[in-house]
């Protein structure tokens, strides 16, 4: 039986890896072609966003339809079919005719906007400072102080568009108080909408949305051509912090209203941010469909759920299309040439390498007359450093280079250090392979000039990091991925805190997470632990685990979305490794690199220790090694012969084995900090041959080092409020994925109430609101949940089914504190039984993490998948026996745990002496 196992998990093994090889070449060959990051990419590898559509201008636009005087009609009339040089001679020549001194005043206004859609700079500051020195000398008045505003706010456009961004902003501030003076509320919504657009470029998008969702209420109150301009606002914003669904919802909004023909340019930027929106669905529903290796529709990816708004339920293949659509809506139809060429690049992005090179080549001419056709501005820079990546991409370097330095070029006449930034330091990032010297002063240069804009300063620094680290310079390169880490500290809190100010809004953390962020923690690691050092030193050992402890809570804040509690001064590494010496417990904390496994282990009373695992022969790359957890999970799952043994003495031999000095008695409980690809192994199932782990140590999962409560378990009461439901509720049909009734929950109901006394309730009293009124009731320091539940990459997708509706683990968090309020006592154990993680989710166990913490349980006992309910109801049977008997025996949870596995493993039912039923189950925190 061995043998045939053993052949039948090589053949799965092969012919995965052949599968698994092909599928990482197409993705990476796709999400190269987008500039998308993988987990160890060049920073540059991405594009550089656009600025937003001009408000401004589109606003400024309507006010000249509204409130033109005679002589001013034939600039208005050019200007609005974005005929701008025109314009500002029509203009020129309405100041030689008499009008009234605001109307002159407001004339130069105009006459600067026109020039700044020209690129003439001087010229637009000299217009606009006309206008104002004008309106200086005016008594005052409403119509003084509306023309005033209005100047204001042209001027601070003009230093938004140079990059000047907290003068702009400073600007547009004082028009909005004039308005408000004077009780002009569509000027008050206008310069509002600026305003958040400027806070958006600043990375401030908290105090954005802080802007703009007050507008929201008031939207439909507006004219139909600022209504637009607000729904677009609103849709680039969330767009930008990841809320796609509400960002597509916003921007169709945006196009139903009756957009006139004054503002085409709405229309146009409304198109093209569909087409960008429709394309970050399409990119982040292929990225879910990798987590989880599965095919299924996304029917359930609600985007709108206004009533009024259609429902779109598609495959992520299908925003692909409409992406192409929105893209070539645009390049047909908007005069604009930056929104124009925006939209091609975008479009060039949707096509594979080849076919790029290909279209790029048959239209480099149109290209090149469309960069002509650019006037100086931000929006041009970002376009030449964007195509200039992408030749770079498909090999064309010399036309990459020359594309950038025209980028330089004109950044420095615009003097906007933020996209001279991007352009030097994409430059940097091209010169590596050719002159590194040469590489390290660019990114030095695009460091410096970044010293404001900490979105872009990481990736320099990171960029310099890797640079210095391939020159075997490792301090300093150390130092600049320590920025770099920092730096991402920074702006992520500041993103999930989004969450906890505006719950209705869902921002997508994840997926730039695993993108952009991840990476740079995990290469620190690698320079902190090198592959060829087998001792390094306790200080390079404790800030890794530092590291590895801010990549833990950011994974863990990135999917719940929300911030963690935090003390102002958190305990350092070396304090909560200390309290390792008060404990029978052995610290493995596993950390995955490019190519093998670092471990750390604390031993009471010991140094840290240090032991380095290269991936075993085949497995080239985390990828592949992930594929290989997979197969070893599923060889168990399948619950039938030995062909799990292989697996087992393979992954014992990788985190077992190598721990010699192991000073352990079986009282001694193993704690594992599982990283990444880890998590999905069932720890109890690892074999040395003849034994299983859980054989000769209990065993206990922690999230991380911070998420540890060392105290043990308090001399109070025990109690077990048990809830479930048998059969099928209503909350199946509520829920994305296939369910089968829960068969014997009854039993196992009784049978806890024979073991310890407590609260039982069952099918239709196990209601969400009959739950949480039990536990405002009564303390309870055990929750036990016999029910449906699923942990998932996706938030939506996990969840625990009460009777009428599931509960996602957003909601869990305030329903299981209600227990807490019933006195100051957390939660001591919740069970989760019937639960598992989805299958074929790599990242599922963030699920399990998630919940546990949302919980607010100081230890949480789960399944990694599903258990038969006989099983099941014979395995809790034992564990709630030992538990009631924890004050007599002093047991640890992971004991009493470990002691029920072990009914199984060694009981008469030889059936379930195989590891698939009894080694899913695992402690979560606390293990005391």
């Amino acid at each position: 039986m061995l043998n045939k196992g053993t052949a039948f998990y090589h053949r799965l093994m092969s012919g995965l890896r052949r599968q698994a090889r092909f599928i990482i070449i197409c993705i990476c060959g796709l999400l190269a072609s987008l500039g998308i990051q993988l987990l160890s990419p060049n920073p540059a590898d991405s594009t550089v966003r656009f600025p937003d559509a001009d408000l401004t201008a589109m606003m400024l636009a309507e006010e000249i339809t509204s409130a033109t005087p005679n002589g001013i009609n034939e600039g208005v009339t050019l200007y609005q079919n974005g005929r701008f040089a025109e314009a500002a001679a029509a203009w020129q020549r309405a100041l030689e005719l008499p009008l009234e001194t605001e109307a002159i005043a407001l004339t130069w206004n105009y006459l600067s906007l026109a020039h700044q859609q020209l690129g003439n700079w001087q010229e637009a500051e000299e217009a606009i400072n006309k206008s104002l020195q004008i309106l200086e000398s005016l008594p005052d008045g409403d119509k003084k102080s509306q023309v005033l505003a209005r100047s204001i706010s042209t001027q601070g456009r003009l230093e938004m568009s140079q990059g000047k961004l907290s003068e702009g902003l400073e600007k547009l501030e004082k028009a909005t108080e004039i308005y408000e003076e004077i009780g002009d509320t569509e000027g008050v919504i206008g310069s509002q909408l600026n305003q958040a657009q400027i806070l958006r470029y600043l990375g401030r998008y908290r105090d954005s949305l802080k802007m703009l969702m007050p507008l929201e209420e008031n939207i439909d109150k507006q004219p139909d051509s600022q209504k637009a301009i607000s729904y677009l606002s609103l849709g680039n914003t969330l767009f930008s912090i990841g809320d796609f669904e509400q960002s597509w919802c916003y921007l169709q909004k945006g196009l139903a209203t009756d957009i006139s023909m004054s503002n085409s340019m709405v229309e146009s930027s409304l198109n093209l941010s569909m087409g960008n929106t429709a394309w970050a669905i399409f990119q982040r529903e292929k990225d879910l469909k990798n987590q989880t290796n599965t095919d299924k529709n996304i029917d359930d990816l609600v985007i709108c759920q206004n009533e009024d708004v259609p429902r779109i339920n598609a495959i992520a293949k299908e925003f692909e299309g409409k992406a192409k659509t929105y893209y070539a809506e645009v390049v047909a139809n908007s005069y604009a040439p930056t929104t124009r060429l925006e939209a091609k690049l975008n479009w060039l992005r949707l096509l594979g390498k080849d076919e790029r090179k290909s279209e790029i080549n048959n239209s480099w001419q149109q290209i090149e007359e469309d960069l002509a056709a650019l006037s100086p501005s931000r929006g041009g820079v970002y376009a030449r450093i964007n195509l200039a990546m992408m030749m770079n991409e498909v090999g064309d370097r010399t036309r990459a280079k020359q594309l950038l330095q025209q980028a330089i070029d004109e950044a420095q006449t615009l003097d906007d250090r933020r996209s001279l930034s991007y352009a030097i330091g994409y430059m940097g990032h091209i010169q590596e392979s050719e002159d590194q010297s040469q590489a390290i002063q660019l990114t030095q240069k695009a460091l410096n000039l970044a010293k404001d804009a900490p979105d872009i300063a990481y990736q320099w620094d990171w960029q310099l990091g890797r640079i210095l680290k391939a020159e075997g310079k490792q301090t300093e390169a150390i130092t600049h991925y320590t920025k770099a880490v920092n730096t991402l500290q920074t702006l992520r809190l500041g993103l999930v805190s989004i969450n906890f100010d505006f719950p209705e809004i869902n921002a997508d953390l994840q997926f730039t997470f695993r993108e952009r962020v991840e990476p740079v923690y995990r290469e620190l690691v690698d320079l902190l632990l090198p592959a060829a050092e087998s001792h390094p030193s306790q200080e390079n050992l404790k800030e890794a685990l530092e590291v590895m402890e801010a990549l833990q809570i950011a994974e863990l804040e990135t999917f719940l979305q929300c911030s963690l509690p935090r003390l102002e001064e958190p305990e350092k590494i070396e304090e909560i490794l200390e309290k390792f010496d008060n404990t029978k417990a052995v610290l493995i904390y596993t950390i995955v690199l490019a190519d093998r496994i670092a471990l750390i282990v604390k031993q009471p009373n010991h140094a840290l220790e240090y032991y380095s695992v290269m991936f075993p022969e085949n497995q080239e790359n985390r990828q592949e090694m992930a594929d290989f957890i997979e197969v070893f999970s599923d060889s168990i799952q399948q619950g039938v012969g030995q062909g799990h043994l292989l697996g087992s003495k393979i992954f014992y031999d990788l985190l077992i084995q190598p721990l010699s000095n192991l000073q352990t008695s079986q009282t001694t409980t193993l704690v594992f900090v599982l990283d990444d690809i880890l998590r999905p192994i069932p720890m109890a199932a690892l074999s040395d041959g003849t034994q299983y782990l859980i054989e000769k140590y209990p065993l206990a999962v922690a999230l991380g080092l911070r998420q540890i409560d060392f105290n043990p378990w308090p001399q109070r009461g025990l109690e077990v409020l048990a809830a479930g439901f048998e059969g099928r509720s209503p909350s199946f049909d509520k829920v994305r994925v296939p369910l089968a009734p829960i068969g014997k929950v009854g039993d196992l109901l009784d049978t806890i109430q024979k073991s310890i006394r407590g609260k039982k309730i069952i099918n239709t009293s196990f209601s969400k609101d009959n739950l949480e009124s039990e536990m405002n009731l009564f303390p309870f320091p055990v929750i036990h949940m016999t029910t449906h539940g699923q942990f998932s990459s996706n938030p939506q997708d996990t969840f625990v089914l009460a009777w009428d509706e599931p509960i996602r683990v957003k909601e869990l968090d305030e329903l299981l504190r209600s227990n807490q309020r019933a006195s100051a006592e957390a939660i001591e154990l919740l069970v989760l039984s019937a639960c598992e993680t989805a299958k074929g989710d790599k990242r599922a166990a963030l699920g399990l993490a998630g919940v546990a913490v949302q919980a607010g349980a100081r230890s949480t006992v789960a399944t990694l998948w599903k258990v038969t309910e006989d099983s099941t109801v014979e395995l809790l049977e034992k564990f709630y026996e030992e538990l009631a008997k924890k004050e007599e025996t002093k047991a640890t949870k992971a004991e009493v745990l470990r002691e029920a596995q072990l009914a199984l493993l060694r009981g008469r039912n030889e059936e379930y002496k195989h590891p698939r039923y009894w080694s899913p189950f695992i402690v979560v925190g606390n293990w005391q």
